[in-house]
């Protein structure tokens, strides 16, 4: 059932030794963790502190973003996976804060999907942003997949993204939905590159360097190139 998941929502593998950043007070480990991909973002979780931690091994999650629009807010599946398991859910309109927010749906909905069809976690956009993040399963497989770091020299760091080195298969659904959503302008990615170039271009002015000017900018639509 894990690789009927995989086809079905795509998945994503996230290499050995990539940073994964969460805004939490607590070094306490559960059942279910949320990180950022990318470190600025983070900061508002948390009061302020940033937690870095290290991926142990490659970690294999399920791809949760049904498809990017014009603004490059990345449109989670959560919602369409939990009905999947629980199709006789009496509320049909749940979001993906709904579920995630709520620990009565979202613990036994991601200890389901770890137990019954060995799936560590999913990567999926932050309230239907372009900020992405990855939530990793239960307590001890956490401890074996991640590990929290002393990195303290995150300063230059912060606006690289994960994202460049995590490795994304989004099923053909996520194409052909972008692609419809992108029809209805002219050379919507040619001109989203050009747009970036620009601010790009406008950081480096203002004495950003070039790799972290263009780290600033760099997104899932950017990534899959749509």
């Amino acid at each position: 059932m894990q690789k009927e998941f995989f086809n079905k929502y795509g998945y994503c593998e996230i290499p050995k030794g990539t940073l994964l950043y969460r805004g939490h007070r607590s070094d306490e480990i559960y059942d279910e963790m949320f990180f950022g991909t990318k470190l600025n973002p983070i900061k508002c979780f948390g009061e302020g502190k940033v937690q870095v931690w290290k991926v142990k091994r490659k970690i294999n999650v399920l791809f949760l973003v049904k498809h990017v629009n014009l603004h490059s807010h990345g449109i989670s599946s959560i919602p369409d996976i939990y009905y999947d398991i629980y199709p006789n859910e009496v509320n049909k309109s749940l979001t993906d804060l709904c579920i995630k927010q709520d620990i009565r749906r979202r613990r036994p909905f991601a200890r389901h999907l770890f137990e019954s069809y060995n799936i560590n976690g999913w990567f999926s956009s932050i309230e239907n942003r372009t900020e992405n993040e990855v939530c990793l399963f239960n307590i001890e497989n956490i401890n074996k997949l991640v590990e929290r770091t002393n990195i303290i020299d995150i300063e230059g760091k912060e606006e690289l993204d994960s994202l460049r080195k995590i490795k994304l298969f989004p099923p053909d659904s996520f194409y052909s939905s972008t692609y419809e959503i992108m029809s209805k302008y002219n050379s919507p990615y040619k001109n989203y590159r050009i747009k970036v170039r620009y601010c790009v271009k406008d950081y480096i002015e203002q004495g950003v360097s070039a790799s972290d000017a263009k780290n600033i900018y760099f997104d899932l639509r950017l990534k899959l190139k749509v």
